[in-house]
């Protein structure tokens, strides 16, 4: 073999130590002349944290679990992060403004009453006033909350909380005609595990349509919301006070 050759030819081998091979290191040598070699390692710790993420991960899913189901108990939730559906273009909020009455909605743990309604009105500080009526064993009974738009890009896309110690959570109006219907979805997932989903067709009126709901579900569908689930909401026999 000529010199030009040897100085060009390289060779593969695995080092047989025991201790390299346990490492399962390759390595190329370049023959002839200073000899040149490039380690190419799997380090094993790498693996080894990858595997402790994971066990950390679904260490902690198992110790909120018995503190979440009771919370999605009736609720609708799927595998995965929460979906990312399209929201109302060119939302006008001053337009949303007003008393919307609860027509259909996927079960939620925290609406346990019928005549369901919610009032949206601006504070000076322009935040968004929230006032959601329910008339629960023969009581009315209110909550307020606020409501911020978190993306100004995107005003459809709301944050609401009925507590200043909770974190907003998403209320998004998919599709509205501000004057006869609305469609709102809310999500929120648990590490990214599974997520828990709301819906809600909601009305001017009290009630609407056979033929208004239809396309309002259409909504949902082609937004890929599963709205098996979805009920309607009692709005008989209502004597609710203006909120």
């Amino acid at each position: 073999m000529t010199k030009t050759n040897k100085s060009h030819q390289l060779r593969r081998r695995y080092d047989p130590a025991p201790s390299q091979s346990a490492q399962a290191s390759d390595k190329i040598e370049a023959s002839g002349g200073p000899n040149e070699a490039v380690s190419i390692s799997r380090d094993p710790s790498c693996t080894e944290h990858r595997h402790s993420h994971s066990v950390r991960m679904k260490a902690r899913f198992i110790i909120l679990l018995p503190l979440l189901l009771p919370l999605a108990g009736g609720q609708v939730y799927h595998w995965g992060p929460c979906p990312q559906p399209e929201v109302q273009p060119n939302f006008e909020l001053q337009k949303y403004l007003g008393r919307w009455y609860e027509i259909e909605k996927l079960p939620s743990s925290f609406e346990r009453g019928k005549c369901m309604e919610t009032n949206y009105s601006m504070r000076e500080d322009g935040t968004i006033k929230v006032v959601n009526t329910e008339q629960l064993k023969g009581k009315l009974k209110s909550v307020e909350g606020t409501a911020v738009v978190q993306d100004v890009n995107q005003p459809a896309k709301l944050g609401v909380s009925f507590s200043f110690f909770t974190p907003y959570s998403a209320y998004w109006i998919l599709s509205t005609d501000y004057e006869t219907s609305a469609a709102v979805y809310s999500c929120f997932d648990v590490l990214r595990i599974f997520h828990v989903e709301y819906a809600w067709i909601l009305g001017r009126t009290r009630s609407l349509p056979e033929k208004t709901i239809t396309a309002v579900r259409d909504i949902f569908i082609r937004s890929h919301i599963g709205i098996e689930s979805m009920d309607p909401t009692d709005q008989e026999d209502c004597d609710l006070p203006p909120v």
